[in-house]
């Protein structure tokens, strides 16, 4: 009789902390702090022919009331193309503010999805501002400075009450750029609340 009461004791103060950190995930006023990589325009870093396509970004989150949050960021988008036997890098610095609403979550809020609109700004070289390729060919895409926006969808995984896990794809429309306006990033990351 005592070990089985010792026994529902010792599992109830393990399952106690678990109903109560439910509670704590997405309150007004949460700042969190991001990092993510992952591919652009497609599934591979390197594609067969040795051009790269890939991404990576920091940001700052910062939890409203209803579950909505703001998205403030810096990123870097990078796109090689071929030209003959030389690959000709596309590359994007860009700072990124955006508002997330939530669509759909399980009933703890251990696993949901938000969708939200981002506005972008930033600057693009195009090989690295040489425009003398190897073969004496001149580029005739220049570097530009960069203004649009981004539809993006996010689903988080809570791994712990602060530690969030997150795979999030992001569709970008960014005018000014001599090359290509539309990008798909798809990324992975895990977010840090820290207050």
């Amino acid at each position: 009789m005592k070990r089985s009461l010792f026994i529902l004791l010792l599992l109830c103060s393990c399952l106690l902390p678990a109903t109560r950190a439910a509670a704590q995930r997405g309150l007004p006023g949460q700042v969190g702090i991001q990092v993510g990589a992952g591919v652009a325009d497609g599934f591979l870093v390197r594609r067969s022919g040795g051009e790269y396509t890939f991404g990576a970004e920091v940001a700052v989150t910062r939890n409203n009331a209803n579950r909505t949050f703001w998205k403030f960021a810096a990123g870097y988008l990078r796109r090689d193309y071929r030209y003959l036997r030389q690959l000709v890098p596309q590359e994007q610095y860009t700072a990124q503010a955006g508002y997330f609403l939530p669509l759909l979550h399980d009933r703890r809020y251990n696993l949901s999805l938000a969708v939200g609109a981002e506005a972008l700004i930033g600057y693009e070289t195009v090989n690295r501002g040489r425009r003398t390729l190897e073969d004496g060919a001149t580029l005739r895409n220049r570097d530009a400075f960069l203004y649009g926006g981004a539809i993006a969808a996010e689903v988080s995984v809570y791994f712990s009450d602060r530690t969030i896990f997150l795979l999030s794809v992001q569709q970008r429309a960014l005018a000014g750029s001599t090359l290509a306006t539309f990008h798909t990033f798809l990324s992975l990351g895990v977010r840090f609340i820290i207050n």
